[in-house]
């Protein structure tokens, strides 16, 4: 059960959706924070990714 969780949470974490947009973190003038969070790693793995396709 502990494995399925942690490959699940992987396999999210790795493909986040393309419409993962900051409108879309946005209702009632509140942010969802796991949501903010989420799209942050995104900008972060993009980035990493980007750099070591340099190296």
């Amino acid at each position: 059960m502990k494995e399925n969780k942690e490959r699940d949470f992987k396999q999210l974490s790795l493909n986040i959706s393309e419409s993962m947009t900051t409108a879309i973190l946005f209702s009632n003038n509140q942010i969802y924070l796991a949501l903010l969070a989420i799209s942050s790693f995104k900008a972060f793995k993009e980035r990493i990714t980007k750099l070591m396709v340099k190296l």
